[in-house]
């Protein structure tokens, strides 16, 4: 499964991002670029190429009276308007950017000095919005003391004059992207100026964008999808990018389509949870307001593409004139910049629908007349401007059409390694089939690839076999969440409980609203889980532990981290007489 790999230039044969906007302001200067939304509602801001350039080497001026070319900058904004500004500032002093959550709390101080010492950052930029410098100077941190803390200037770039002109090439550093943490420790990745342009154009092609494209987004902004796709591919593909704060999406869904239907945008998308949350959440007379006719890719990521997951949404919105020919599910990884493949546009997604029990045994096989179980998977689209291999991840070998295995790719948006982590950049980025070619870099993630088109099945970190047959937890906190009403909003963590001599028993850890872990009729809602796992999975639910919401351990941008929710449900577990000791991943013969 091959493609062309020649590197793409950004306008006019730009060799960087700093170049390229600087192109866009030159040729384009009154181009509307982004639109900010305060409370995913009212504008609050607007800026163009001009104004952006502009407002980018004021800011670039001010870095470079603090830090020198190729220092590491964390970027802790609030507000997504003056991270935008920062961002780009950042690229225009040279150096490299390291974009984080904005703490809210001790916890969040915490993981972001965390961040601090493995990146041996020498500074952090800060907005006048939420976390500011007076909130790190009354926490009484020794971050504070560690780093040089700059508040970036609101101005209207009167300093421009003052930047010193930088030109970093292909090859400079230009961010250290983490990963998001959910199975472990975040690893910073780090991503040059040639692996960002490259990636812009495979996100142009597979999104057929041009000058009048619109998105819309809500992702995080510190984040490879919010920051790559919806921050520098309107830079790239010279159009309009509409930009309201997670917080506001998750508060109130609605906001994101509304959005949708008042700047007639074209592009939007986000996980499928994102989706499910409308479904849930938004009413049908809300609907009835909507007018989602112009969005012609709706993209999903961030996960296995559930095909009912498209089917809820499509039917429930199709008042709202949503084609399903808009779907556009893509595939990608911080290691590879973001996108690695994408389906094709304005066409209905491939679906497949296969034999479930043989998919357990990482056999691709067509569901029959007399199959007891289907599971059915949605395409991924084709490998755009990489290449990709399945391989056996025991041999190194690659693997025959009708098996799953790991997903290795190659190609110019592969990213330069993590940060301070030569072993493990070795083993991801440099991996090496059993004949010896390569380098490869190992996604972690479960697939196959059927008439060209590749389908995601899982990661082997949320891989469990149990007498032989392979299980995704992801699949299994599906499966449960669906089972009952009660456990339709809440987060769910699926582990597997003891293992040596003992059988592993699968836990899920399941959140619920307070005032209906009160009054929950447990024994009802176990037995619906157990049930819908058989069917589903012919798995065997052992327990469900209740917990408040809000108990499960997250990552900054609320997914929950499976590995610590045990530990933080444990005294909860042991009341049940479940055992001590558990992993979230493991092999029982």
């Amino acid at each position: 499964m091959a493609t062309d790999q020649g590197r793409p230039a950004g306008l006019d044969g730009s060799a960087d991002v700093v170049a390229l906007l600087r192109s866009r302001a030159a040729q384009q200067p009154r181009r509307k670029v982004f639109v900010f939304l305060k409370n995913g509602e009212a504008e609050a801001g607007r800026l163009t190429f001009a104004e952006l350039d502009l407002q980018a080497r004021s800011i670039a001026a001010q870095l470079q009276q603090h830090f020198q070319p190729g220092e590491r900058v964390l970027l802790a904004y609030a507000s997504v308007a003056e991270f935008v500004r920062a961002l780009f500032g950042a690229l225009y002093a040279g150096v490299v950017a390291v974009p984080v959550a904005a703490p809210s709390g001790s916890t969040d101080i915490a993981r972001l000095a965390a961040l601090a010492q493995d990146c041996g950052a020498t500074g952090l930029c800060l907005g006048h919005e939420g976390f500011n410098l007076e909130y790190l100077t009354a926490a009484g941190l020794s971050l504070e003391r560690q780093l040089r803390c700059v508040t970036t200037r609101r101005d209207d770039g009167a300093h421009a004059g003052d930047w010193r002109a930088q030109a970093p090439g292909p090859a400079g550093a230009a961010l250290l992207q983490y990963t998001a943490g959910t199975s472990g420790t975040p690893k910073g990745v780090l991503v040059s100026h040639g692996n960002l342009l490259h990636n812009q154009a495979l996100i142009q092609q597979g999104f057929g964008h041009g000058s009048r494209t619109v998105g819309v987004s809500w992702l995080p902004a510190h984040r490879d999808m919010g920051l790559i796709g919806a921050l520098l591919q309107p830079v790239f593909a010279g159009c309009t990018s509409v930009l309201m704060s997670p917080a506001a999406f998750f508060a109130k869904p609605l906001r994101w389509l509304q959005a949708i239907s008042r700047y007639r945008a074209s592009t939007s998308g986000g996980p499928g949870f994102a989706y499910e949350m409308c479904v849930r959440r938004i009413r049908a007379e809300q609907a009835m307001e909507l007018d989602l006719s112009s969005w012609e890719s709706a993209f999903v990521g961030g996960g296995i593409v559930r095909p009912e997951t498209l089917e809820r949404f499509a039917e429930k919105f199709a008042i709202c004139r949503f084609d399903a020919r808009a779907w556009t599910p893509c595939y990608g990884q911080t290691e590879a910049t973001l996108m690695v493949s994408c389906a094709p546009k304005r066409k209905s997604p491939r679906t497949t629908v296969l034999d479930a029990d043989e998919l357990q045994h990482q056999a691709v096989r067509p569901c029959a007349p007399a199959t007891r179980r289907v599971r059915g998977l949605t395409s991924c689209g084709p490998v755009l401007g990489m290449d990709a291999v399945i391989v056996d991840p025991a041999t190194a070998q690659p693997c025959a059409a009708d098996r799953v295995g790991e997903v290795w790719v190659r190609g110019d948006s592969v990213a330069q390694g993590y940060w301070q982590c030569p072993q493990q950049t070795r083993d991801t980025f440099g991996a090496r089939l059993a004949d010896g070619s390569g380098p490869w870099l190992r996604t972690g993630d479960l697939g196959f690839v059927l008439d060209g088109e590749l389908f995601i099945t899982g990661t082997l970190g949320d891989n469990v076999v149990i007498r032989g047959r392979h299980y995704d937890l992801c699949d299994i906190e599906h499966a449960v969440r669906d089972s009952h009403p009660a456990l339709s909003e809440g987060a769910s963590a699926a582990v597997c409980v003891g293992g040596g001599a003992q059988p592993l028993r699968v836990v899920l850890m399941q959140e619920v609203q307070q005032a209906e872990l009160l009054s929950l009729d447990r024994a009802a809602v176990l037995k619906a889980a157990r049930h819908s796992l058989h069917v589903r999975a012919g798995l065997k639910l052992h327990d469900i532990v209740f917990v408040k919401a809000g108990s499960l351990p997250r990552t900054t941008e609320g997914q929950v981290q499976r590995d610590r929710a045990w530990a933080a449900c444990r005294p909860a577990a042991r009341g049940r007489g479940l055992p001590p000791a558990a992993a979230p991943t493991g092999i029982d013969g």
